[in-house]
């Protein structure tokens, strides 16, 4: 389970920002901020792909690396290429959490 409240940025792993990501996309109150998985912000993609969920990490991810440079500027968190290989090797809880 992701933490509620993050208190240090810099501290974040892949592992937890990853269950971040997931959490968000199964929050109904987040939906509509993955537009392209949830277009409208209610119905889901009947079957998203990895490309998919990938473009929408991607989008999501530069918001959460915006977000943390304002917060603690010079934070180093994962790079992108590493974080989205992670998402894509855990495509099935993505899915999983898609569906929920």
């Amino acid at each position: 389970m992701p933490p509620t409240t993050v208190t240090n940025v810099s501290n974040l792993t892949k592992e937890t920002i990853a269950d971040l990501y997931f959490a968000s996309l199964k929050t109904p109150e987040m939906r509509e901020s993955h537009s392209l998985i949830y277009p409208g912000g209610a119905n889901r993609v009947p079957s998203p792909s990895t490309h998919d969920v990938g473009l929408d990490f991607k989008g999501w991810y530069g918001g959460l690396q915006s977000l943390a440079q304002s917060i603690d500027p010079g934070c180093a968190l994962p790079g992108l290429k590493e974080m989205a290989g992670y998402i894509n090797q855990n495509f099935d809880r993505a899915k999983d959490a898609i569906a929920a």
